[in-house]
């Protein structure tokens, strides 16, 4: 569910006179997991398995998304990240790698391993030309 307090709307421009939250939803691992961003902007993913291929998929319009991944004691990894479109097709990443996350410095992520270790993983979502650029903060604990 989102709650949000609009003073004022116009021409699909919203202006918060108070905070907006979002609900978060969790997922759990296994060899190929989808994180279904159309749910909303924020999940929790509970490594419970090493996976293979760990899709995102995001809704029709641009935005800023949030996954935190969650170990249970192992050095869990993943192995590719990729970028669905509203209708769960590869994105088409400007003309790029049909569905390949961006990440800064061009690298994927090393998850930090270790009993309750958690990793903040920001998504955002160009849906105009359905390029998803990643960057993560690692091991809080």
């Amino acid at each position: 569910n989102i709650f949000i307090m609009a003073s004022k709307v116009s021409r699909d421009h919203h202006r918060f006179t108070r905070a907006a939250g979002f609900a978060k939803h969790e997922e759990s691992s296994g060899t190929n997991v989808t994180v279904d961003f159309r749910d909303g902007n924020k999940a929790d993913l509970d490594m419970t398995s090493t996976i293979t291929n760990l899709s995102l998929q995001f809704p029709a319009t641009s935005g800023n998304f949030i996954l935190v991944i969650k170990q249970d004691g192992s050095a869990r990894t993943i192995t590719n990240y990729y970028a669905l479109d509203s209708g769960g097709r590869n994105a088409n990443n400007d003309g790029g790698t049909a569905g390949d996350v961006r990440w800064g410095g061009g690298q994927e992520p090393s998850l930090s391993g270790g009993s309750n270790r958690r990793d903040i993983v920001s998504f955002y979502w160009d849906a105009t030309d359905e390029v998803c650029y990643g960057s993560v903060s690692l091991n809080f604990f």
